[in-house]
């Protein structure tokens, strides 16, 4: 015997579910905006020096350019000028 359950949903529950972002989405965009923030305020504190930038983070230097990259972020924006 198969039972088919029917759900009565309301249109107002349908139109606010567009409203909602799916998680992964969501988590996506939080970790990006995350590391962004992270990765710049290494490359400030450091006057745009990857290495040491990397050391702090923990990362190794190529890591730490891979994100860099990912996220269109240059240590030349963050050198101090003499």
């Amino acid at each position: 015997m198969v039972e088919v359950l029917t759900l009565a949903v309301s249109s107002d529950a349908i139109s606010q579910s567009k409203d909602i972002e799916l998680y992964g989405q969501a988590k996506e965009r939080i970790v990006s905006r995350f590391t962004h923030d992270y990765v710049s305020d290494l490359l400030a504190k450091t006057g745009g020096n990857v290495t040491r930038a990397a050391e702090l983070s923990g990362l190794s230097r190529a890591s730490l350019q891979k994100v860099m990259r990912r996220l269109g972020i240059k240590s030349a924006g963050f050198r101090k000028e003499d």
